[in-house]
């Protein structure tokens, strides 16, 4: 009977490994052809293998910019920073914002990540193409954008928008939306006491509906 429970822990470990290094090696034909399968690999089994890489020199802002129809009036909020502050200030007890927390970070790796990937492939397909098909760069971001706005992690930061909004008050059904993917440098540690506010745009959607 144990041999049986060993076997069965050992093709399930098995299992688990297989798939786990397939979803996380590079992005490929292969594996972004089953987009359903990752994203449910990225909800409940994401990894991170950041144990040895060097940390980061920005930190990760998203804003909200919500914008009304009739007036122009526009309503901006960063979520980013609230919740890690939520996170510190109410640990230990603070599982709802450890959760809301990883679920929008892996969100952001992948969008990142996508964005990167699509560049790369728009690149490649502009080099091989002939002078009078090749795109140009508005055109190759507007594609990038669009691409992304499809995606599932997209999807997800965009029910965290509606969310915001109703908490807010703002009436969704009379404003349109956008987000904003920014990078927040941290000064070097001789500026360590200087706030440079150095921040760089890395995704903007487009005005959205609700």
């Amino acid at each position: 009977m144990k041999n049986v429970i060993y076997k069965i822990i050992l093709i399930l470990f098995c299992i688990y490994w297989t798939f786990t290094l397939f979803f996380i090696m590079p992005k490929n034909p292969l594996n972004l052809s089953v987009q359903k399968e990752r994203d449910f690999f990225q909800a409940n089994f994401f990894q991170r293998w950041s144990f040895f890489a060097p940390p980061p020199n920005y930190n990760q802002r998203v804003y909200f910019v919500y914008k009304n129809k009739l007036t122009s009036k526009k309503d901006i909020f960063e979520v980013i920073k609230p919740i890690l502050d939520k996170k510190h200030s109410t640990a230990p007890f603070n599982f709802y914002y450890q959760t809301l927390d990883y679920i929008l970070a892996s969100s952001l790796i992948n969008i990142e990540g996508n964005v990167r990937l699509l560049q790369d492939v728009l690149t490649h397909e502009n080099f091989k193409a002939t002078n009078n098909l090749k795109l140009s760069d508005s055109i190759v971001t507007q594609k990038i954008v669009s691409d992304i706005e499809k995606t599932t992690d997209f999807k997800t930061l965009a029910k965290y928008a509606k969310k915001i909004a109703l908490e807010n008050k703002i009436y969704i059904l009379n404003c349109t939306y956008k987000i904003k993917i920014s990078k927040k440098y941290i000064p070097q540690f001789i500026d360590r006491n200087i706030d440079t506010g150095k921040e760089e745009i890395s995704f903007s959607s487009h005005f959205l509906e609700f």
